[in-house]
């Protein structure tokens, strides 16, 4: 079980998510689906914030945050 089900089921309300995703063609959709879809199902606020900037040759982070309620896209930066 992912562990913000698990909070979420305790009574947090607010999940915040700081990542460093690599930046990969299309991988904001799938982002958005999972953000969404674990807001929704477990009727929370998730805020998620990614690393921006490179590792100085091979990975690129893209800065993408959301703010997500009960599955619905409040806040999107790309």
């Amino acid at each position: 079980m992912n562990p913000h089900v698990e909070y979420c089921l305790d009574g947090v309300e607010i999940i915040s998510n700081g990542s460093a995703s690599h930046h990969e063609l299309r991988k904001l959709n799938s982002r958005l689906s999972l953000i969404q879809s674990s807001s929704g199902r477990n009727k929370c606020v998730y805020v998620y914030s990614n690393l921006k900037g490179g590792d100085g040759g091979r990975l690129y982070f893209d800065g993408c945050s959301m703010v997500t309620m009960n599955g619905i896209v409040y806040s999107q930066s790309q």
